[in-house]
């Protein structure tokens, strides 16, 4: 698909589509929006879902099958304690340090997961010697920030802003929490803690890199 705006033509391919986190499929639900010249120039339709599996695709992606459910109560937890709705998740930005981002969490979870899947492949030419434990990938990936929906709240108005818990918690230690508490593998818990500045410094595990 191409944009055509202020005389110049912007291609629409397979690399950018996946980069903003959606798929070919997706674009027809996907909005072109005037903000202003190159300031990203598309929004995500509100979108209706059923289930964290409807939001999250990839959920089914990971194999153990309890494991799909500890993902899915923390995010549930997550949710109900920063006084968000299900139908909220296209609404929230992905970082609050970039000013009208167009970018929604949900978009950015989506493309963090499915690099996360691309880098697990190109893994492979290390040969048996080293491995990647997929489930834990995905996982830590699926809930690297789940501490934003704590660590953000909604206005009055609509707005997002951040929350008296995360003025005093960044996500990666809420988050943490929430995944200690659901019982997921120690590893998982370890990604989503280090993913942030909070890691710098330490020894991240293969999976968290």
């Amino acid at each position: 698909k191409v944009i055509y705006r202020g005389g110049v033509n912007f291609l629409i391919d397979e690399i950018v589509l996946l980069q903003i986190g959606i798929q070919k499929n997706e674009w027809d639900r996907i909005n072109l929006i005037e903000k202003s010249f190159f300031n990203n120039f598309f929004e995500e339709v509100n979108n209706m879902y059923n289930s964290w599996y409807d939001v999250f695709p990839e959920i089914v992606m990971i194999s153990d099958k309890e494991l799909q459910k500890k993902v899915v109560e923390t995010y549930e937890e997550a949710l109900k304690t920063g006084g968000w709705q299900l139908n909220d998740i296209d609404t929230i930005p992905f970082t609050l340090l970039i000013p009208d981002t167009v970018i929604s969490y949900r978009t950015h979870v989506r493309t963090v997961t499915r690099m996360s899947m691309k880098a697990y492949e190109e893994w492979e030419v290390y040969g048996e010697k080293f491995k990647l434990n997929k489930d834990y990938l995905l996982a830590g990936a699926l809930l690297h920030d789940v501490g934003k929906l704590i660590e953000y709240e909604k206005t009055a108005d609509g707005k997002t802003q951040k929350s008296q818990l995360g003025k005093n918690l960044r996500h990666p230690f809420s988050g943490c929490a929430l995944a200690v508490k659901h019982r997921l593998p120690v590893e998982v818990a370890h990604i989503i803690a280090n993913h942030a500045k909070e890691g710098d410094g330490t020894l991240r595990s293969p999976e968290g890199v």
